[in-house]
C-alpha cells in the first residue's frame, strides 16, 4: 500500500485526544506510526494483519516495548476503539490486527482487494 487515509480532524477524535492526553505526542506516534508500518507491509491476502519483530517496531517508533504495549492496551480498552485493534506477543514477535485498515487503503490497493475477493469467492 502506498498510502492510507489519515482524515483531517483526526486530532479531535476522542481516541487520538485521549492518547495525547495520557501519553503526550508518543501516544499519537504509536497509533499512527504503527498504522504506517502496517501499511508499508500490507498483505492483500490477509488485510489488516501484520507480524513484526518487536525490535523492528520499537526501533522505528523509538519507544520501549513496555511503552508500546501500554499504549496498545489503552487503545484496546478505549470505548471509541474497543475491538478494532488487537495485538498478541509471541516470543520476540508482535502480531497486530486492525481490520479497519483495509478501508483506509489507497485506490490501487482497494482495487487489488476487490480483485482478490472476487478470485477467492468463485
Amino acid at each position: 500500500m502506498k498510502w492510507f487515509k489519515h482524515l483531517s480532524g483526526s486530532i479531535k477524535d476522542p481516541l487520538v485526544y485521549d492518547l495525547i492526553a495520557n501519553f503526550k505526542g508518543d501516544g499519537y506516534l504509536v497509533f499512527f506510526g504503527l498504522l504506517d508500518l502496517m501499511s508499508k507491509d500490507f498483505d492483500i491476502n490477509n488485510p489488516g494483519t501484520n507480524t513484526f519483530s518487536i525490535k523492528y517496531v520499537t526501533k522505528n517508533l523509538q519507544v520501549s516495548r513496555r511503552f508500546l504495549t501500554k499504549v496498545l492496551d489503552f487503545i484496546g480498552k478505549h470505548p471509541k476503539e474497543k475491538g478494532k485493534i488487537f495485538y498478541t506477543i509471541e516470543g520476540t514477535n508482535i502480531t497486530v490486527k486492525c481490520k479497519r485498515l483495509k478501508n483506509l487503503c489507497d485506490t490501487w490497493t482497494q482495487k487489488q482487494l476487490r480483485l482478490n475477493f472476487d478470485a477467492t469467492s468463485t
